[in-house]
């Protein structure tokens, strides 16, 4: 776990010489935090379970006005239960998205009754989201809402008229159920970088040929 801190620290003082990092700390953490992340790291106390914000924070929007432009930018905040109650305890993470959006001072949407971590999406900005059906499918997520009202919310809170069903992320990812984060992501409209595999004894040839198959 030491070494761990210490990787996470050096992590962040990179990023912070290009631009703004906040990194959280439970408060008893806080001190160590701020002395292995250096003065140019803004080092914030708030309750974690976990480390993993990328699957428990806020995800960033931009709403669009009457005319079809930009407009200004807000954080939904989404349900959150450790990818289906995997880990516990989970109540801190469960509330630490909003918690982070009232900090940064960005207005917050919240949709805690959907439940929805950030590496199971990718999306390209122009109207297109590419998931999983072993993630966003499963019953430890949200066991109430079918595939066309699963649909429904990645549309109004995304933008999005066109969502991709790959059936699988990476074969060995049981912590999270299959994330598309771990095989696809977007690197610009409708331009999707995706994962291979050559080697037809790896559980992971099928799963790949499977999602270029649905992406194309």
């Amino acid at each position: 776990l030491d070494t761990a801190r210490d990787v996470y620290a050096q992590v962040a003082a990179a990023v912070a010489r290009f631009e703004p990092v906040t990194m959280l700390a439970n408060p008893e953490d806080l001190d160590d935090a701020e002395r292995r992340c250096g003065g140019e790291v803004d080092v914030v106390a708030m309750h974690i379970d976990d480390s993993w914000l990328r699957d428990s924070g806020p995800i960033t929007v931009r709403l669009l006005d009457d005319g079809g432009s930009d407009g200004r930018r807000v954080g939904v905040h989404f349900g959150f239960n450790a990818w289906g109650e995997a880990f516990t305890p989970f109540d801190a993470d469960r509330l630490v998205g909003a918690e982070v959006l009232d900090h940064l001072g960005i207005d917050r949407i919240d949709a805690t009754d959907f439940v929805l971590e950030g590496g199971s999406i990718a999306v390209d900005g122009a109207g297109r989201l590419v998931t999983t059906e072993r993630c966003l499918l499963n019953a430890n997520r949200n066991p109430g809402l079918d595939r066309m009202q699963i649909e429904e919310r990645l549309g109004l809170h995304f933008g999005v008229d066109h969502v991709v069903w790959c059936a699988n992320g990476i074969a060995e990812d049981d912590g999270t159920d299959g994330h598309i984060d771990n095989a696809a992501g977007f690197v610009g409209p409708n331009r999707l970088l995706l994962q291979g595999c050559a080697e037809p004894s790896n559980p992971n040839h099928g799963i790949a040929a499977d999602n270029r198959h649905r992406i194309e």
